[in-house]
């Protein structure tokens, strides 16, 4: 699924609600008449469409006729061109829009589009071969049930997006960047400062957060919110305060990774028709909010539980100072071909972390899964590109992929927020071809238990490549470490102490998929603890100067 899909459904949002026929008509032929059937599954993007768009349609049956008359006008065009598309415009021609827009007020959705060749397999209210299933329900007292299958429609299209990321590196770099630096002066558009800190002038390149500073402390270089000259000394407040050196906690947090890096997240909210005006700009943020990730984690509702705010709070002078390269999709490849490449070379010593958790293994079938010793090899030398990249005195935490069972096993038998069983959802994905992770968002045991032992053989590759001293020898600038899945599961089971832990809750609600927001807060606790417990030389020591750099320069200018 592509950005296109998404965008179809966002129109028949606004049609639904009558906001602006204009948009409807100036995008829908550029939206839907490039998409392509998904050849891999008869029910695919064609099907999702036209049941939600129906489905829609029927809600404001009595409201805007002439946006009705357009959208059933131009169902055909989810056809490739060929016999399918002539057969159905014969069908439109012949039965005509009056007469469907009549079947609508008689039938579900699900009739009209298997009348139209659209669907084969998948239903949204039934089997249209039962009777009572389509002719049974009330145009009044249906807006509920098509509103929660809106937003399972839209659930299945924005996971479908994992499976193939496009505009790959273009997409990891902000639309809006004057100087051309991949830094971005504003917030909530695409890559803005939720992924890497503002940029304080947009005007100059030589100026945004990971560069050193100017010697004389006149320009905020690197955008710390620190600078001028102490009266006192006549030393510039950077060169004092931010001072560099092998036990110093000056650190560039970068973060490469998969949509769990990124904090992929569809508000539940959603379903209950609240908070619809977010929708624009989660949908140009890839439904991804960097600002509360486990690693780049900044806004308040973070409570200071990441691995930015706790270095930050260790040392000021590394505010604003992070990359999260994080994309929907990525696998170890990923890695190696393009996420070092995207990341602006920071002239500090970086604190990076790198989690590509469960594509490698999130699957359409057990073929596909990545093979260990190509993601060994991808891993190693993704690590060595990355190495040159880097200043000495980097560090790097890598983590091992999840045990994906867990997914399963918590939430199969649970109610999810539209009302089925996750179970129920994970099916509907699967036969819509939308599953994020066939591989283990399925009933089948023993496909579950294949994909964990293949996660647990990727992982090893990479504990291995740490005890291969001529890969670590090959290293100039970086030292690694290793957290596994088991280690970080210990952590978050001890955080909960004496209380347990309600597994349900470290996974998003909506998709039944990603960590929670609360998974986010845990895992940075207890990957800080880690942190300083057993590599305290990944941190550094407390900044002395952090209450004068407080007491001068406030919230230094804010995120």
């Amino acid at each position: 699924m592509d950005l296109k899909v998404f965008l179809f459904v966002v129109l028949f949002v606004s049609a639904a609600y009558s906001i602006n026929d204009d948009i409807v008509n100036k995008y829908y032929q550029d939206v839907v008449i490039q998409f392509d059937a998904n050849p891999a599954n008869a029910d695919g993007g064609p099907c999702l469409i036209c049941d939600l768009s129906l489905t829609l349609v029927e809600d404001i049956l009595y409201e805007d006729a002439q946006t009705i008359d357009y959208l059933i006008a131009g169902l055909c065009t989810l056809l490739p061109t060929g016999p399918e598309r002539e057969a159905c415009e014969v069908i439109i021609e012949t039965v005509g829009v009056p007469a469907i827009k009549t079947f609508l007020k008689t039938y579900n959705s699900d009739y009209v589009c298997h009348l139209l060749g659209l669907c084969d397999e998948c239903y949204l209210f039934g089997n249209p071969d039962d009777s009572e299933a389509i002719s049974s329900r009330k145009i009044g007292d249906k807006n509920e049930t098509i509103m929660k299958n809106f937003f399972a429609r839209l659930i299945s299209q924005t996971l479908g997006a994992h499976i193939n990321p496009e505009d790959v590196p273009s997409s990891v770099y902000p639309n809006v960047d004057i100087d051309g630096d991949h830094f971005a002066s504003v917030e909530g558009l695409h890559r803005g400062t939720h992924w890497r800190g503002k940029d304080c002038n947009d005007l100059s390149k030589n100026i945004h957060p990971s560069v050193l500073d100017s010697p004389n402390g006149l320009v905020d270089q690197n955008c710390n919110g620190i600078f001028g000259v102490d009266p006192d000394t006549g030393d510039s407040y950077e060169s004092t305060y931010c001072a560099i050196d092998s036990n110093s906690s000056i650190r560039s947090v970068v973060a490469f990774g998969d949509s769990a890096m990124a904090a992929f997240h569809i508000p539940v909210e959603w379903i209950s028709l609240e908070g619809l005006a977010s929708i624009p700009e989660y949908a140009l943020n890839e439904f991804d909010v960097p600002q509360q990730s486990w690693a780049t984690g900044y806004i308040e509702s973070v409570d200071g539980l990441s691995l930015l705010a706790k270095i930050t709070a260790r040392n000021q002078c590394n505010f604003r100072d992070y990359q999260n390269l994080g994309v929907n999709g990525a696998t170890m490849k990923s890695f190696l071909e393009y996420q070092v490449d995207a990341m602006v070379a920071p002239e500090k010593p970086g604190l990076m972390v790198l989690g590509m958790i469960g594509n490698d293994v999130c699957k359409r079938s057990l073929s596909q899964m990545t093979e260990p010793s190509v993601f060994q090899q991808q891993f190693q030398t993704g690590v060595q590109n990355l190495d040159k990249r880097v200043v000495n005195g980097t560090k790097l935490i890598t983590l091992g992929l999840v045990d994906g069972r867990v997914l399963w096993n918590t939430m199969s038998n649970l109610t999810h927020p539209l009302g089925c069983t996750y179970a129920e959802f994970y099916e509907f994905l699967t036969c819509t071809g939308n599953n994020p992770c066939n591989t283990w968002l399925s009933p089948n045991e023993t496909q579950r238990n294949l994909a964990s032992q293949r996660a647990a053989d990727l992982s090893s590759t990479i504990s291995q490549s740490l005890n291969n001293q001529t890969f670590v020898n090959s290293l100039k600038n970086l030292d690694l470490i290793y957290i596994d899945f088991a280690e970080l599961l210990d952590g978050i089971v001890n955080f909960f102490g004496d209380n347990g832990l309600n597994q349900a809750l470290l996974i998003e609600q909506v998709d039944g998929f990603h960590p929670s927001p609360l998974a986010h807060r845990i895992s940075a606790a207890v990957i800080w603890q880690i942190l300083e417990s057993q590599h305290p030389d990944f941190i550094g020591n407390i900044n002395p100067y952090n209450p004068a750099i407080q007491t001068i320069f406030g919230d230094q200018g804010g995120y």
